[in-house]
């Protein structure tokens, strides 16, 4: 159904899906049905536009939509187990660092300490 207001016409979905429709069906060039539809062409290449979106939107099957559910599952878990090792190998490292710290203080106190001078002199008992 068309609604004609101010010398413009408004014309429903359905009615706007019926004339690309016949557009498809019986071959008529848009420029043709623009004529006598009295509308202009280039909202008919819009609407065809609009309708082509419209149905690759609707192109995504359910199976589709169930892998990415489970691919987005398993990379979950695959982060969280990644985020449990990077927490391990952060403990570790603390670990191994405490220990350098331990191992360089104990060097280093062994350096400063001066070596025991024997009591015995030569020839002194």
């Amino acid at each position: 159904m068309e609604v004609t207001s101010n010398r413009r016409k408004h014309f429903t979905q359905e009615k706007r899906e019926s004339i690309i429709n016949e557009h498809y069906s019986m071959g008529i060039s848009l420029p043709v049905l623009a004529r006598k539809y009295g509308v202009h062409a280039m909202s008919l290449y819009y609407w065809k536009r609009q309708m082509k979106d419209k149905k690759d939107e609707s192109r995504i099957s359910p199976e589709f939509i169930r892998k990415l559910i489970e691919e987005n599952d398993q990379l979950k878990n695959e982060n969280k187990n990644l985020k449990a090792k990077i927490g391990d190998l952060a403990i570790k490292n603390d670990i191994l660092k405490d220990g350098m710290e331990i191992v360089q203080k104990k060097a280093a106190l062994k350096a400063l300490q001066q070596p025991k001078k024997s009591k015995r002199l030569i020839g002194m008992k």
